[in-house]
């Protein structure tokens, strides 16, 4: 059933977008209940409130969403978050204001067209695909996207957030003209939930193991550039190499 979290906690059963009439008010202090309902949000929900609604039952989080509570709990999560962050970098702070909003967002999928006719497909924009995960993500005033896998948690209170069940499913072995589809799939409130602490704990929740993480996979993206840089070069060489021997042979 379609559930919808107001700024005041309140909790609106079996709503309708299309009357804005819910058949039931409640006020909330736990989402585990509804994990399987489909999930929005009114436009005042900040990430401060919406965490601070998780934060007041924390072990049943860490119990139920431990595999995607990465290396860490809830109470580490609210550790950080409550906590003020000594500096920032430049980079990082004019990132910060060029976020209007977060938004909870499926992440687009990459398929064959073999894949794509084999998936359960409802009516031509709405596909069930299993292999699409929520993110959240920063949205600036000109719509760009911005990641905030390693934002320190504090600094998201202030930004208020949306959902958009909207994604892009690119056929890889299309042509460009026509390779991009644009579909929709219901969110519910698991999906949210694995989505936000995903994206909280991927890169550790200090600045040194936000930072150390971050370090670690651009040495590794470094390291495949160099590979592939030395791949090319060792079959561009022995391209050449073979050209001149053949040529040096039908000279001779």
């Amino acid at each position: 059933m379609p559930i919808l979290l107001s700024d005041k906690k309140k909790l609106f059963i079996h709503y309708n977008i299309h009357t804005n009439k819910p058949s039931e008010i409640k006020d909330v202090d736990d989402l585990i209940p509804y994990l399987s309902d489909i999930f929005e949000l009114d436009g005042d929900v900040t990430f401060e409130k919406f965490l601070n609604l998780l934060l007041l039952n924390s072990e049943k989080y860490n119990y139920v969403f431990n595999s995607y509570l990465i290396n860490t709990n809830m109470e580490i999560i609210k550790n950080e978050f409550n906590s003020e962050i000594e500096y920032l970098d430049d980079d990082e702070i004019n990132e910060l204001e060029k976020i209007e909003y977060l938004l909870f967002k499926w992440s687009d999928i990459y398929v064959s067209d073999d894949e794509l006719k084999g998936s359960s497909q409802i009516d031509e924009n709405n596909f069930i695909f299993l292999n699409t995960e929520i993110t959240l993500i920063g949205i600036g005033k000109d719509g760009s996207e911005y990641n905030i896998d390693a934002t320190h948690i504090n600094k998201l209170k202030k930004y208020k957030i949306k959902i958009d069940n909207n994604f892009k499913i690119i056929v890889t072995d299309r042509d460009s003209s026509n390779n991009i589809i644009t579909a929709n799939k219901n969110i519910t409130v698991f999906d949210i939930l694995s989505g936000l602490f995903f994206t909280l704990t991927f890169f550790g929740t200090t600045k040194e193991e936000k930072n150390k993480k971050i370090n670690d996979i651009k040495k590794i993206q470094t390291n495949m550039i160099e590979s592939l840089n030395k791949i090319m070069y060792d079959v561009e060489l022995k391209s050449m190499l073979s050209k001149f021997k053949i040529k040096f042979n039908s000279e001779n």
